[in-house]
């Protein structure tokens, strides 16, 4: 019962946010058009969560449609794509999401952790240490733990060592986390 509940409110969440979806993109302002897109990404985000790929790119593309210049919508597009094996679209939006979001942390990292799942470990390095240099980036610990887990793909111990220990002086509390 109490999965059926959850069920009923997830989906009245989902509704909800087709509804407002409904009325943002009717008006057709700029400002309504990056609500709608805004909407769309977070329904995407939240159906890929649940493995519903369909949905998932079903949104993430009309997010697309609605701001083709929005970096987290072919960001997480980019994702989708990976996980159902289109490596090369993926690649694609990684990067289309990089140039849009002009060096911003998050993106970078991203792409840096899909280069690193994909075995191109030193380009990878590269964007991880581009994000920990923007000043507004919450993520520089997750970056260099990033940097850290590739270089042991390589395997660069001693490198992957700098990189963790770099990710603790961000973050103090991976210290309980890390082996």
């Amino acid at each position: 019962m109490q999965y059926f509940c959850c069920a009923i409110k997830n989906s009245l969440s989902l509704l909800f946010a087709i509804t407002l979806i409904a009325g943002c993109v009717s008006g057709g302002g700029v400002a309504d058009k990056q609500q709608g897109a805004q909407i769309y990404l977070e329904l995407g985000l939240t159906y890929l969560s649940q493995d519903d790929f369909s949905r998932a790119r079903f949104n993430l593309n009309k997010a697309l449609a609605l701001q083709p210049r929005l970096p987290g919508a072919h960001s997480s597009l980019a994702y989708f794509l990976e996980q159902v094996g289109e490596v090369g679209l993926a690649r694609k939006h990684h990067r289309r999401a990089v140039r849009l979001a002009d060096g911003q942390g998050e993106y970078l990292n991203n792409y840096g952790a899909f280069l690193c799942r994909v075995g191109e470990y030193q380009r990878a390095e590269k964007y991880f240490l581009k994000a920990v240099l923007d000043p507004y980036y919450l993520g520089i610990a997750q970056a260099y733990e990033n940097a850290a887990i590739c270089a042991g793909s390589i395997p660069d111990q001693e490198k992957a060592a700098y990189y963790f220990e770099k990710a603790v002086q961000h973050a103090p509390l991976l210290k309980r986390t890390l082996p």
